[in-house]
């Protein structure tokens, strides 16, 4: 350390050199590299992304970590990730340009496939922009004629640029086995979405009479099966809510095992005496659980007494 002698304005020694360790560190000292950058980590985890699609970012940043001893950032290692999954399996934006052509693959090596597909119009003159498409194989279509007459219908948020939503039809064959049927992927999951998904069914997959439709109490389904013409009111089809979503949603609301079992009970049971007295108890034990229950109708949540009996679930 060298001292400066007295200064003379303000009547003090000033330091002007220190040679010595260092026994601070300042916390906002950049730990990252500038060499480092996204495509030089991209290309080192590209094994990885590959082995793991669902690797999470803060993954990523341990593992450079610990490989090359400095600590990149969060954006960095998002943006890395991104260049690393399109190398492998292309650009989101060139990938949605190849639908037409896979729709087209996909029906010719598949004979008795049906495929429909929604385009909306772009920007650009004579531009079209991919919103829905809708296909099921025909080995699935022909085999739903042996399987029991009951249809379930669900969807599941798809992740990457664009989002989405899968809407998915599935049957229940004689060895209670689920069934894949018909598939689509869509803007997302609303009322229009729920009721072309349910057209399709009906105009391509089949056109048997009294299905039973099960689904959760999402209000896009319930508008579209109720539309008129649908052809999943009665008596082409009865629409019945899923007991597994009932319950899931029974459970958050009130947050008690005992109501919930009482409650399933409820639903899978054939007589209804006992259907009376399980609810009954549910009644005892907190009105409002029952008064929530009692807000749905009979026929959609009391699913075995008005379906295992006609369906032989």
């Amino acid at each position: 350390m060298a001292i400066e002698g007295n200064d003379e304005r303000y009547g003090m020694f000033r330091i002007t050199k220190y040679k010595g360790p260092h026994t601070c560190v300042n916390p906002c000292i950049n730990q990252d590299h500038s060499q480092l950058d996204s495509s030089f980590v991209s290309k080192y985890i590209e094994t990885l992304v590959k082995a793991e699609m669902t690797i999470t970012v803060a993954a990523i940043q341990a593992v450079v970590a610990e490989q090359f001893g400095y600590q990149i950032s969060y954006q960095k290692a998002m943006k890395a990730k991104r260049k690393a999954m399109t190398r492998l399996f292309g650009d989101w934006y060139k990938s949605y340009a190849e639908l037409p052509r896979f729709f087209l693959a996909l029906e010719q090596s598949n004979p008795g496939c049906i495929m429909y597909s929604k385009m909306v119009p772009g920007n650009n003159p004579n531009e079209e922009i991919f919103q829905r498409v809708f296909w099921a194989f025909a080995p699935s279509i022909k085999g739903f004629a042996h399987c029991r007459p009951v249809l379930s219908i669900d969807g599941t948020h798809l992740y990457g640029k664009y989002k989405g939503t899968l809407l998915i039809a599935m049957g229940c064959d004689g060895n209670n086995q689920l069934f894949p049927l018909a598939f689509a992927i869509t803007e997302g999951e609303n009322t229009d979405s729920w009721s072309w998904f349910l057209a399709c069914i009906r105009v391509g997959v089949t056109q048997r009479k009294g299905l039973c439709l099960i689904s959760d109490r999402h209000p896009g389904i319930i508008v579209a099966v109720n539309e008129t013409y649908s052809g999943w009111t009665q008596p082409d089809a009865c629409h019945r809510f899923c007991m597994r979503h009932l319950a899931s949603n029974f459970n958050t609301k009130f947050k008690d095992k005992t109501l919930k079992d009482l409650m399933c009970r409820a639903a899978m049971e054939s007589k209804v005496k006992k259907f009376i007295s399980h609810m009954d108890t549910i009644g005892r034990i907190n009105a409002e659980a029952k008064n929530w229950l009692e807000q749905i109708p009979l026929e959609n949540g009391h699913s075995h007494m008005m379906v295992g009996g006609n369906m032989g679930l």
